[in-house]
C-alpha cells in the first residue's frame, strides 16, 4: 500500500524518461582536502566543492581554525568519494596522521 509521499514519488518516476539521463541526477561526489595556511599549518576537511569551500575559508567563514589561520591555498584534493560518510571517514584518518605523512600525501608519495 502506498503512502501519499510514495505515490508522488511513483508519479515522478513514471513521468521521467529513462532516455534522458540529465533528469536522473546522481549525488555530487565528496572530497577530502588539505588547505595550507599562510602560517604553514594544514587544515583537513571535506566538501563536495573544493574551490567554493576554499573561498569560504578565505572569506572567514567556517571553523575557528580557518578564521584564525587563513588565508589558505589548496594543497591536496582527494579522488572523488561516493558519499559524505566515506569522505568523513577518510578525513578522520588523515587528521590523525603526522605532518610528514600529510606532506607525503600532498606530494602523492602516499595514498
Amino acid at each position: 500500500m502506498f503512502h501519499n509521499n510514495d505515490e508522488i514519488w511513483v508519479k515522478e518516476i513514471s513521468r521521467m524518461s529513462l532516455n534522458e539521463p540529465s533528469e536522473l541526477k546522481t549525488p555530487d561526489p565528496w572530497f577530502v582536502y588539505i588547505a595550507k595556511a599562510h602560517t604553514g599549518r594544514y587544515y583537513v576537511g571535506i566538501t563536495n566543492n573544493p574551490s567554493r569551500r576554499l573561498e569560504k575559508h578565505n572569506a572567514g567563514q567556517g571553523s575557528q581554525f580557518a578564521r584564525d589561520q587563513g588565508p589558505f591555498e589548496l594543497a591536496y584534493i582527494s579522488s572523488p568519494l561516493e558519499s559524505r560518510s566515506d569522505a568523513r571517514k577518510r578525513e578522520i584518518q588523515v587528521k590523525g596522521w603526522s605532518r610528514i605523512k600529510k606532506e607525503k600525501l600532498i606530494s602523492r608519495e602516499w595514498s
